[in-house]
């Protein structure tokens, strides 16, 4: 109930606010007689049952009557208290006098008047229902006729006050009780919804930059601390500053501001928190308080800073995602190029990295610059050693026995292979472009290896065994060479065998091959032989 209704000094005075001063006069000697005996005195106007009792002293009511002798005081406090200019509202103060409040608002609605409109507006603030006393205020006031009849039977014929300075008077007492932003839901007049729209923006503004403070208060190396004052901040501010929104709009200046200055405090608390926290899911947190920040910082500088640190944390956040498979990789990669070469290293290198570059392209994606740095690290270190591999083979190769031992021809093809693992791994660019030079090369040097051997073969082929049995095509020598491909190549042993074989057969054939109780005796042990092999 409004302090201006139960302790106004129409009331103390016993009279309605558009007596005479004669009244005033007269009750305030009765009431000094009264007082100087001990007695309590009361008036019709006491409205006992409806307001509290009042306590009536002597400096009381001297102050009630200082309290009115001024025309805007008196009329600040008439806008507040009943009136009786004619019979109906008579009427109707009887029996709100007896305690009957609804009929007497029936009383008082049958016909619209000055008095009135005032007390119907008094009578719906005793009964909280502010909705309908801004009505009744309202049609008084921004009526030109009701707001001069009223100013007249108040404060007399000379006295003047605006039509906004009088609605300001019953607005401001309003919103000693009731919040503003709740008044503006039922503010109609374009001049009150203004003025009260600037006053719901200072209570809010008040109210954030009143957490704001409190946040700052803060111990910045406490981070539990700063982690609950960030989550309180926006806790308590989060629909004042939607409330703000709506009031102002964005393009405030006050809203802008204050929503810069919160976002400031609320990211800096995510600071505070993160860099002196050692909790398992501190990224988290910071970026629950930094992304709010960012959501709701309007200036192009403060957002820059909330992007800069959001952008951290979440960097962060992703690669906590898949750190355990980056460290995996990472030591791939150091034993990698601590092994002695082979193609099967390299082949390991990538089957054992697939599983964690397919974790972290999972938590990038595929396009990620940083995922296809790291997966194009994989690719190059495996393609290095298969180049590696491939050149040693080629250098170390015997011309006209690498082609009659398969060591080169093993080794190309296991790289061909390989290169085909390899080519799966998502790559750079560049990346890309050194791997399909490469291997164009590989399939390019096989593809003529292959051709070589196929001539060597038809041309040179078994030098004994063609001389022995006639022709290159013979059974036997067929079952010959089989015996080479298939067993001698696949040993030590039996790739020297070859080599040497290779190297001084011509220069046997030539002095043998007119010598023909060698080539029988020669033919005679082939023979056994082959009879062996082919029923193995």
């Amino acid at each position: 109930m409004l302090e201006i209704i139960t302790n106004n000094p129409f009331r103390i005075l016993g009279v309605y606010s558009n007596c005479k001063q004669t009244e005033i006069v007269r009750n305030v000697g009765k009431m000094k007689a009264y007082l100087n005996v001990g007695r309590s005195v009361e008036f019709p106007t006491d409205m006992q049952g409806l307001l509290p009792n009042l306590n009536r002293t002597l400096e009381i009511t001297q102050a009630a009557q200082a309290a009115i002798n001024l025309p805007n005081d008196k009329i600040r406090y008439a806008l507040f208290w009943f009136c009786n200019a004619d019979p109906i509202d008579d009427t109707g103060l009887n029996n709100l006098a007896s305690g009957d409040s609804d009929k007497a608002m029936s009383i008082f609605s049958r016909r619209q008047s000055f008095s009135s409109l005032i007390n119907r507006a008094v009578l719906s603030l005793l009964k909280a229902d502010y909705a309908s006393a801004y009505v009744a205020y309202s049609s008084l006031v921004h009526d030109y006729t009701y707001r001069g009849q009223f100013c007249t039977a108040i404060c007399g014929d000379t006295f003047q006050i605006s039509e906004d300075d009088l609605a300001h008077l019953f607005i401001d007492e309003l919103l000693k009780k009731v919040k503003a932003e709740t008044f503006l839901q039922f503010v109609s007049n374009h001049d009150d919804k203004s003025y009260v729209s600037q006053k719901a923006a200072d209570e809010l503004l008040s109210l954030i930059n009143h957490e704001i403070a409190k946040a700052k208060s803060v111990s910045v190396t406490d981070a539990p601390a700063s982690l609950s004052a960030g989550r309180v901040l926006i806790r308590n501010t989060r629909s004042p500053l939607a409330s703000l929104r709506i009031i102002v709009g964005t393009d405030d200046i006050q809203y802008q501001s204050v929503a810069d200055n919160l976002a400031k405090q609320i990211l800096q608390c995510g600071i505070n928190y993160f860099n002196n926290s050692d909790d398992d899911n501190d990224i988290d947190n910071g970026l629950e308080l930094q992304e709010y920040a960012l959501s709701i910082a309007v200036g192009r500088i403060v957002r820059g800073r909330c992007q800069e640190n959001v952008d951290i944390l979440r960097l962060k956040k992703e690669r906590s995602a898949y750190e355990k498979d980056l460290a995996k990789i990472a030591l791939e990669l150091k034993s990698f190029q601590a092994a002695t070469p082979s193609i099967a290293r390299a082949r390991a290198l990538v089957n054992n990295c697939v599983p964690h570059l397919t974790v972290i392209k999972r938590n990038l994606g595929s396009q990620d610059d940083f995922y296809l740095k790291i997966s194009s690290a994989v690719a190059n270190n495996a393609l290095g050693m298969l180049v590696e591999v491939v050149n040693r083979a080629q250098s170390s190769a015997v011309i006209g026995m690498n082609i009659a031992d398969g060591t080169l021809a093993t080794t190309l093809d296991s790289a061909v292979n390989a290169m085909a693992i390899i080519g799966r791994l998502d790559m750079t660019a560049q990346e890309r472009q050194r791997f399909d030079v490469n291997n164009r090369t590989l399939n390019s040097l096989k593809s003529q290896l292959d051709s070589a051997m196929r001539r060597t073969s038809s041309s040179s082929g078994c030098y004994i065994a063609t001389m022995v049995y006639g022709d290159y095509d013979e059974p036997q020598v067929m079952v010959l060479r089989d015996f080479r491909d298939k067993v001698l190549r696949y040993y030590v042993f039996g790739r020297l065998l070859i080599r040497f074989y290779y190297r001084y057969s011509p220069t046997w054939v030539e002095h043998l091959k007119d010598k023909k109780r060698i080539n029988a005796f020669i033919r005679t042990i082939l023979d056994k032989f082959i009879s062996i092999y082919s029923h193995e």
